[in-house]
């Protein structure tokens, strides 16, 4: 979420399930005014909270020019006051980290150890690694981010120097265009090729169409809900891989954003639910 119009986006997610009292939303606001400005980013954002076991991880982000490369994720225990740079995440502990089934802890020195299965033609079937909390912070938040962080077609935009930012134009998703799963889009370096994303829509765009979206997630088409308050009107997408991610879009505006509050366990279990 923006923190720029961030007292609104905290009523918006309250229609997702996801509540925050007013000393901590005030708190919340304080410290990421604070934190941008120190970092003199040009966009802030709260990405969300991993809960633990005896503290809670609060998780603030901000880019200065791109929004992919040189993003700047942050952490906070409890309630935000200090704001600590996240290492950045090592591609092996990705792995350790959907083997690792136990809780947070909520104590950045904390260890655990994962054992992870190798193949029977290996000499050593089965190996033990240490995995640091502070290292596995890092992995969940990148990888939650890569699977589902959510953002609307058109508000994220590749311009023609290459840098990847967020569009000041975007005036919002129409009503029949915020039912379709296929407008909204992923908050990351696209994984497939250009040709591949520009190809599902005859009316592409080729700096806003780029992006991977949500719909390509296996198992295609069932790896997200997507709901329209009957109420607000506000549109709500929710991730059922990573239980507790949930994005909001008020269509026709350009309100939007995604915020997680969860455990920060991934759904193995989702191909079988289906």
């Amino acid at each position: 979420m923006n923190i720029s119009n961030i007292k609104e986006n905290f009523s918006y997610i309250s229609y997702c399930g996801i509540t925050l009292s007013p000393q901590e939303a005030s708190m919340i606001e304080n410290s990421l005014v604070i934190l941008k400005s120190n970092n003199k980013f040009t966009e802030t954002y709260l990405w969300g909270r991993i809960n633990g076991v005896k503290n809670d991880y609060y998780i603030a982000f901000g880019y200065h020019k791109n929004c992919f490369r040189g993003c700047k994720y942050f952490y906070s225990i409890n309630c935000p006051g200090e704001w600590i740079l996240m290492p950045e995440p090592v591609p092996v502990n990705n792995r350790l980290c959907l083997l690792n089934q136990n809780l947070f802890q909520g104590h950045v020195t904390a260890v655990d150890d994962v054992v992870m299965i190798r193949n029977c033609s290996d000499d050593i079937p089965k190996e033990t690694f240490k995995l640091k909390e502070e290292d596995r912070l890092a992995s969940t938040v990148c990888m939650i981010t890569s699977e589902c962080g959510v953002v609307p077609r058109g508000a994220l935009t590749l311009r023609p120097d290459g840098v990847f930012t967020f569009s000041s134009f975007f005036q919002g998703l129409d009503h029949m265009e915020a039912n379709d799963m296929g407008n909204y889009q992923l908050l990351r370096q696209p994984k497939a090729t250009c040709a591949e994303n520009l190809i599902k829509r005859p009316d592409y765009n080729y700096s806003t169409d780029t992006f991977d979206t949500i719909d390509s997630i296996l198992p295609e088409g069932k790896s997200f809900t997507v709901n329209i308050d009957g109420d607000s009107g506000l549109c709500v997408v929710k991730s059922l891989y990573w239980p507790g991610m949930v994005f909001f879009h008020k269509p026709m505006t350009n309100a939007h954003g995604f915020c997680y509050v969860g455990n920060g366990l991934r759904n193995h279990d989702l191909l079988f639910m289906l």
